[in-house]
């Protein structure tokens, strides 16, 4: 409809810029919000822009040993009057679990609006969006002491070789491996249609990385979930919430 193209366009020629107390929660990590600013181009924004907040912080300490007296002088936020084109007061705790439907990253729609029993063939962790050490952890949450379902393959593959490294000295990759998950090397892989779990034609995937439009991820179909929605649909074979 006209109304959905209008939202689809809303970030066109535009900035995100994310902020609120939401940002200093535990349920959004630094790992998240890279994904917010990430995937901000899929509203059609030049970027996002994620404000300054306490994980922000911390990642700048324990990952780049920068202490307090160097991160806080330097830290920007918007000014007070400063004007933007619309803002949404958005209430985190009221929102479940997204899917998006094959073809389209926008085209999504909570996981109980979903029509049940959707089988898949390949269950996908991975990219610069979803192969993060915060999805490898939530995933092996999920798996841990269970096995992929016989009709499903299960690929990770880690965001960096350092995430790769982090995961492994956790045990969070022999959790994986355990569950019959295949680890691959890092780098791009499924999320461009190149190497192992790419769809062949028919095929169903659901995978947490960034993008589903048709023959991206393959010749098939592809469903896009969050990490625990991915590793939960490996062990039953097919779309499942948690």
């Amino acid at each position: 409809s006209m109304d959905d193209f209008k939202v689809k366009l809303l970030g066109s020629n535009r900035v995100f810029e994310f902020n609120g107390p939401g940002l200093d929660s535990h349920t959004l990590p630094f790992d998240e919000q890279i994904v917010m600013a990430n995937m901000s181009i899929e509203g059609q924004g030049w970027t996002g822009i994620i404000s300054p907040n306490r994980h922000t912080f911390d990642f700048l300490r324990q990952r780049h040993g920068f202490d307090r007296n160097s991160i806080f002088p330097n830290v920007i936020y918007s000014d007070t009057n400063a004007h933007f084109y619309k803002k949404y007061q958005i209430d985190l705790s009221s929102i479940e679990p997204m899917v998006s439907l094959p073809g389209d990253t926008q085209n999504a729609i909570p996981i109980s609006r979903l029509p049940k029993n959707i089988p898949i063939d390949i269950a996908y962790l991975g990219s610069c969006a979803g192969g993060k050490l915060t999805d490898l952890v939530q995933a092996a949450q999920i798996v841990r002491g269970n096995k992929v379902h016989p009709s499903t393959r299960m690929y990770v593959q880690a965001s960096s070789q350092t995430i790769r490294r982090q995961a492994e000295q956790m045990g969070i990759l022999e959790i994986l491996r355990d569950a019959g998950a295949e680890i691959l090397p890092p780098g791009c892989g499924a999320c461009m249609g190149a190497g192992p779990g790419s769809t062949k034609m028919g095929e169903i995937m659901i995978s947490d990385t960034n993008r589903n439009f048709y023959g991206r991820t393959g010749k098939g179909y592809t469903y896009l979930a969050n990490p625990m929605i991915v590793a939960a649909s490996a062990l039953t074979g097919r779309i499942t919430s948690i």
